[in-house]
């Protein structure tokens, strides 16, 4: 029994990986602004609003795991060689 309920569940996971495209829908209104970035070679200054209050958070390239202003993300920064690839997760 165990088996065929991993090979099931293993289907099924199967599938959302290989899905591809689509459409997300969602009811309501986006009613605060977007962050906006200023980037520099040492950092970038991300600067957030929330219920009329702005926030700047420096994002330093040299640390690996940081977050956005009023902790509605996570920023983390990988470096290859001269490189720095930024990734943002929101909450």
């Amino acid at each position: 029994m165990k088996t065929a309920f991993v090979l099931f569940s293993g289907l099924l996971f199967a599938q959302a990986v290989l899905a591809e495209g689509g459409t997300v829908s969602f009811t309501g209104a986006i009613v605060e602004p977007a962050c906006t970035t200023m980037t520099n070679s040492q950092h970038a200054a991300v600067q957030c609003s929330q219920n009329g209050v702005d926030k700047v958070r420096q994002i330093r390239f040299n640390k690996q795991q940081q977050t956005l202003p009023f902790q509605l993300g996570d920023v983390s920064v990988q470096s290859s060689g001269h490189i720095k690839a930024v990734q943002i997760t929101y909450r």
